[in-house]
């Protein structure tokens, strides 16, 4: 199957040598093509749609042979799912991994659009934990009958109806959760009593997701089990390993428990699942909605030291043995970009690159001014890059008044009532209605998705331009970083 190489390809209206800013299209490294058997003066031709000067539409394009390779490459994708987390990550073996699915359906429309509404299978899910911003994107997934599901993990926390919304704890000071959902058995306890579920969402929603793939298994994923199943060392034929740094439970008299962190939202935000892929040279961390309580929690569990150092020396000491657990390349930042993140872990995280995955609309003020200065400051590199998905979409200055936007569908809908035209052509005016019903709902017009492309030596972070520019012909913006003689990756800065 061929893909783009690396770092990324242009595509020509001709088989002949052209400058860039000629080219039609503009694609990074992975993206997929189709190749026909015709081949020109080192070009070959490639089915593309697209528009010339005059508007006329053609099908095929030329691509130099050189720009094309035939392994499949890991891609992580941090889609633009507004205010929330999501990732939709695709292995070099093209099995699947969502993260999280935020609120909305941008997860949901994104894959329809991925596999153009084919039916797909998802191999792998993490719901890092039961916040609404995290998990109910998922719905239209689930209710939808194309896409089946397999495995499925979670943080062992069920929200659930009554008196104690995160399951029983132990009283007093230190208090522990003790009625986490490790297996599929004590899942279903909680899902197949009416009680529980009431009307909660969450424990709704994995119902369904039990009902309508039967086949699935729904687990809790902790650092005690070491890796996510599939990818421990040697396990993987790609060599890909995850690793499970977080929730960090501890066993009690064969029961799991994990610490009360002073409020509901406190405790099941900061026992987040928290990943750290390993692929290669390259390693991605992947958290979800941690805070300076469980920072400092899971830096003590993993290291056996005080995360509160007093002297500069403690603090370097502490760093260098919690880097052996938690440094990575790419770091998706925590809840959002909140302030509620402590300069210590993200030192020890100790990443090149930041990615925040935030909307509008909300009250929080993410990514906060502070939380960027820390993700600059204890990065790693002396141009460290802060990428936000919020930052990335774009919008266009000023919208078209929905009444211009009414008066058109009003037009094409007089038109298509007229019984002389024929059925092709009432066919397209109901697409040019679709069309303008979906501009005046949506005013986004390019969505801020962050992308990381890597074969475990090289790797890409790519986020699409607003606008092509007209010197260079690129489409996307393409930061490069490269493994060098030292056997470590390195960001190739343009300045």
């Amino acid at each position: 199957m061929p893909f783009i190489a690396y770092p990324s390809a242009y595509y020509y209206p001709e088989p002949k040598k052209m400058q860039k800013r000629q080219s039609v299209e503009h694609h990074p490294w992975g993206y997929w093509v189709t190749t026909t058997s015709e081949k020109t003066n080192g070009f070959v031709k490639v089915k593309l749609r697209w528009k010339d000067k005059q508007g006329k539409e053609h099908k095929f394009a030329w691509l130099k042979e050189e720009d094309i390779q035939t392994e499949r490459i890991l891609e992580i994708n941090f889609v633009d799912i507004g205010q929330g987390d999501g990732a939709f990550i695709v292995f070099p073996d093209d099995k699947r991994l969502i993260i999280d699915a935020g609120k909305g359906d941008n997860m949901y429309r994104f894959l329809r659009w991925r596999f153009n509404r084919r039916k797909t299978r998802i191999h792998y899910t993490v719901i890092s934990h039961p916040d609404e911003d995290h998990y109910y994107g998922l719905r239209g997934l689930v209710n939808d009958p194309k896409f089946t599901f397999d495995q499925v993990y979670h943080n062992g926390i069920v929200e659930r109806d009554g008196d104690n919304p995160l399951g029983a704890r132990t009283p007093g000071r230190g208090s522990e959760l003790t009625e986490l959902c490790e297996t599929q058995t004590q899942l279903d306890q909680v899902l197949n009593n009416p009680l529980l579920v009431g009307e909660k969402r969450y424990p709704s929603l994995l119902k369904d997701l039990r009902d309508l793939n039967p086949n699935s298994g729904i687990t809790m994923l902790h650092h005690g089990v070491g890796h996510m199943p599939g990818f421990s060392p040697g396990e993987h034929a790609k060599g890909i390993v995850i690793e499970c740094l977080g929730p960090a439970a501890k066993r009690v008299n064969q029961q799991l428990r994990l610490p009360w962190f002073s409020s509901t939202g406190k405790t099941k935000n900061g026992h987040s699942v928290v990943l750290r892929l390993h692929y290669g040279n390259v390693r991605v961390f992947l958290g979800g909605d941690l805070n300076i309580k469980s920072e400092h929690y899971l830096l003590e569990e993993h290291t056996r030291l005080d995360p509160t150092p007093k002297t500069l020396d403690e603090r370097n000491f502490l760093i260098d043995v919690a880097r052996q657990s938690f440094e990575c390349d790419v770091m998706k930042a925590c809840h959002h970009g909140s302030a509620d993140v402590d300069d210590i872990f993200v030192e020890s995280v100790n990443p090149m690159a930041t990615v925040i995955s935030s909307g509008d609309k909300e009250s929080h003020c993410h990514p906060r001014p502070d939380a960027l200065g820390i993700y600059g400051k204890y990065a790693r590199g002396r141009r460290p890059l802060i990428f936000s998905t919020e930052l990335a979409r774009s919008t266009e200055e000023y919208v078209s008044m929905p009444d211009h936007i009414q008066e058109q569908i009003t037009d094409l809908v007089m038109k298509i009532s007229d019984d002389s035209i024929s059925a092709s052509e009432t066919k397209r005016l109901q697409r040019e209605i679709e069309k303008l019903i979906k501009r005046k709902e949506r005013a986004v017009a390019v969505y801020g998705m962050i992308t990381v492309r890597t074969d475990g030596d090289k790797m890409i972070m790519t986020q699409k331009l607003e606008k092509k520019r007209a010197t260079t012909g690129e489409k996307w913006d393409i930061h490069r970083f490269e493994t060098l003689d030292d056997g470590q990756l390195h960001y190739q800065a343009k300045h």
